[in-house]
């Protein structure tokens, strides 16, 4: 009987463990817990490890652009030739997304339309199928619309593309990012594009620094313009001038009067000093413009001619507002 006993008691026990092995369809060894969290915990170290690289990394390539930008603009600034700055800008924004392709055009105020002024990689006839772009063509014509980045990742499923799919799978690309470029004013001045071989979608990183590129490309675009502006309004004024029977006060300050003589009366005034029949108070008079009109301050004209300073103003006035016939007249005695 307690034979029997015994071995009902190590049967029931069996059974115990058979069935908790069962619920728990697996009996865990001894230790197994720990080497999950030990397991677990490497996962991680690994996963931090890694982005601390990739942060790192990312990092460097950022300082190394902003050191790129800084140079970029020490050249861009010391220069005043347009063509090789939009040339350089547009290098360094297809290396910072190793871009296949690269274009940057100018927009026309006279006839409204995006001009190409530099490219890379492009042949002639994509040039001149893209010569002239109007607003809502292509990448270029939308960010112009628009008045924002255009990001095409495949134009191969982008619809706008389809009447130029012929043209563009010539060039050879399939991807493109066109960046506008504004005036201070918020004037549209161009475009900067770059193009790659495969469907791609620059990173925000590249992005912003697309954006500062872009600025400086329409600093120089915007600067070369204020100069050609002037220098238009300078040539007007040169042939205004040069034809005028008067002259033209630059400025009035309190040492005298800045004027400026036209060739014509120059001569004439030149003439009136050196002939030996010209009255002495006409000489005088002429010598007071000339030597005006050469920069000198009214202490300096005054030792030259030994004239008073009211002398010399009253002359300057006259010949400001008649000419070189103000001169000849009394009007007044000096």
């Amino acid at each position: 009987m307690e034979l029997h006993t015994r071995k009902a008691t190590r049967l029931g026990i069996a059974v115990r463990r058979n069935v908790g092995q069962r619920k728990g369809e697996r009996a865990r060894p001894k230790g197994a817990g720990k080497t999950s969290r030990e397991l677990v915990s490497t996962r991680a170290l690994r996963t931090a490890v890694e982005d601390a690289v990739r942060t790192r990394q990312d990092l460097a390539a950022e300082l190394a652009e902003m050191v790129r930008l800084h140079d970029l603009s020490t050249r861009l600034f010391g220069s005043t030739v347009l063509q090789p700055l939009l040339e350089e800008i547009l290098d360094a924004t297809m290396a910072l997304l190793n871009a296949d392709f690269g274009s940057v055009q100018v927009y026309n105020p006279q006839t409204k339309a995006l001009e190409i002024v530099a490219h890379r990689g492009f042949r002639r006839e994509f040039l001149d199928y893209f010569n002239r772009v109007h607003e809502g063509t292509g990448s270029c014509g939308a960010a112009l619309k628009r008045g924002k980045r255009v990001i095409v990742e495949d134009v191969l499923t982008e619809p706008a593309f389809a009447p130029h799919l012929k043209i563009i799978a010539a060039a050879g690309y399939r991807a493109v990012q066109s960046t506008p470029l504004f005036s201070r004013g918020g004037e549209p001045l161009g475009i900067i594009s770059t193009h790659f071989r495969k469907p791609h979608r620059p990173s925000q990183r590249e992005l912003r620094f697309v954006d500062l590129y872009a600025r400086q490309a329409a600093a120089m675009i915007e600067r070369e313009r204020g100069e050609e502006t002037l220098r238009e309004s300078e040539h007007k004024f040169s042939l205004v001038f040069e034809k005028a029977s008067f002259a033209i006060a630059l400025a009035k300050l309190p040492d005298g009067i800045i004027v400026d003589v036209n060739a014509a009366d120059r001569a004439r005034l030149e003439r009136i000093v050196t002939a030996r029949n010209s009255p002495q108070k006409h000489v005088w008079r002429a010598r007071i413009v000339l030597l005006t009109a050469a920069g000198l301050g009214t202490n300096e004209i005054m030792r030259r001619t030994g004239k008073s300073k009211t002398c010399l103003w009253r002359w300057q006035e006259r010949f400001m507002h008649e000419g070189v016939e103000g001169l000849l007249r009394d009007k007044t005695r000096p």
